[in-house]
Parts: C-alpha cells; structure tokens; sequence
C-alpha cells in the first residue's frame, strides 16, 4: 500500500518502575482499549458510563415502560457495541494470562483491517509474573492506575492531533515460524449518540 501522506506515530511510553504481573498487564491492555474507543469516537460515553446507561435501560424492559421506536433502537445498537467490546475485552485478558504471553496488540479503526484508518500498537512487557507471585517488586494497582492513566490523560491532546495513520505498516507485519498474528473474531461497530429535541436520548432511560 502507498500513501503520499507520511504515516503519523504516537509513542506513548509508560514507566512504572515495577514489574506486573500477567493480571496488571491485561488490566492496563483493557483499560487502555476502553480509553481509546472513547477518545477515538468509537462509542459516545464512557466505558462506565455506557455500562451503567445500559444497566438502567434494561431496568425499564423489566418494568414492562413503552418506548419510542428511537430509543429502542438507540439501545440495540449501544447494547451491541458493549457486549462485543465485553468480549474483546475477555479474549485478551485470556490470551494475556495464558502461558504463552502475546508480544504485543493492535487496535484497528476502520471498516476492515485493509481500510482501517488509524492503528493502535500495544507492545507488551517481555517478562510478566504469574498472579500467584508476590514479589515485592511488582506494581500495585493503585501505582499502575496512577502512573498510566494520569500519562494517558496528559497526552489526550497529542492522540487526537497527532496519531491518524494508516495501515501501510501491516503489510510489514507477516506471520513467520516464530512469530504468529491473530485477528479477533469478535469486532465492534462503534456508534454515535443519539440526539432528540436537542439532548441526549439515554437521559429518559436514567429518569424513568
């Protein structure tokens, strides 16, 4: 693939000090995932928040409320995009504490991997503890949520000016004897809010 347009890097480097174990790793991976497919458009609330804006929608099926046609779409789709984030989500925590550790993730935005526009590259630690270690070296999860996420928001600015490339560097990536490249089998269509009469539609499900 060729592009007149140079491709655009973000490195993003993360200095905990501390080793992790297999656990912390996948939470900082899923974490970092939650972030981006905010900050990137892929889903118009927060993780927690579209957690919980779902969590209270499905209260009104169970209290029998009639619905707009709207609404009831509105919730099908963020309902979707949720669940199939849950499992990305749970797949790579599996991966990430099985024995045999990936190198690293990638996080594609497109319609296809050979059309996506931006790329995300996680490169994994090369030496993870199993959870059973109790190493005085390893990162607690407070420190891990500090130091990661506190650098993350600083360089929130610098992901949404800087880092829109596109997938010209995937064709370098090959599988060989040594090194393997899975895609998921589950992908994520993100989605935009839902806006009537000038506000947000997920504001009846939090007042019923």
């Amino acid at each position: 693939m060729s592009s007149s347009t140079p491709n655009k890097h973000l490195k993003l480097e993360i200095n905990i000090g501390d080793q992790l174990t297999t656990i912390s790793c996948g939470h900082v991976v899923a974490e970092l995932i939650k972030f981006i497919a905010y900050q990137r458009l892929q889903i118009p609330y927060t993780y927690p928040w579209l957690k919980q804006l779902i969590t209270k929608r499905k209260e009104l099926d169970h209290e029998n409320r009639k619905e707009s046609f709207q609404s009831e779409k509105h919730f099908r789709t963020a309902e979707t995009a949720l669940k199939n984030l849950d499992l990305i989500l749970k797949s790579l925590l599996l991966e990430i504490n099985s024995p045999s550790m990936p190198d690293e993730v990638c996080i594609i935005l497109g319609a296809t991997p050979i059309t996506c526009k931006e790329v995300y590259r996680l490169i994994l630690p090369a030496t993870c503890h199993r959870p059973q270690c109790h190493s005085s070296l390893i990162a607690s999860d407070q420190k891990i949520h500090r130091n990661v996420f506190s650098d993350v928001s600083t360089t929130d600015i610098g992901i949404e000016d800087s880092f829109n490339e596109n997938c010209e560097e995937l064709n370098e990536i090959e599988s060989t004897d040594t090194i393997k490249w899975y895609q998921s089998s589950y992908v994520m269509k993100g989605f935009k809010d839902c806006i009537v009469n000038g506000s947000s539609i997920t504001n009846t499900w939090m007042s019923s």
